[in-house]
């Protein structure tokens, strides 16, 4: 079971319930990650519109609206889609293979 400590609460957008914010960490000596941060969004009006969202470049939690959440999703899907698709060009699958083939040329 991880260590929890409640690190704040505070009203909703619309003020009729409220925003709970806890500080996770491990309970064993060895993690991948230290902490980490778990939100409650109780109020049923809020939880329609709003969700809670948080990057791993910045895992601090953040409530924003439901369709900017969803639009930001659509596209970073389709910047991976086209990330893989240019992976697995030609073009690209050359150069990585010539570039391991240089590699192991280099090996002692």
């Amino acid at each position: 079971m991880a260590g929890r400590e409640e690190m704040g609460r505070g009203p909703c957008p619309c003020g009729g319930g409220e925003i709970v914010v806890t500080r996770c960490t491990p309970d064993h000596g060895w993690p991948s990650n230290n902490v980490w941060w778990e939100c409650e969004l109780n109020c049923e009006r809020c939880q329609k519109e709003f969700t809670i969202f948080s990057e791993s470049d910045d895992p601090r939690p953040k409530v924003v609206r439901r369709t900017d959440f969803e639009e930001h999703k659509r596209r970073e899907d389709a910047w991976h889609l086209k990330r893989q698709s240019i992976m697995e060009t030609d073009r690209v699958t050359a150069v990585i293979q010539q570039l391991a083939s240089r590699l192991e040329q280099e090996k002692p």
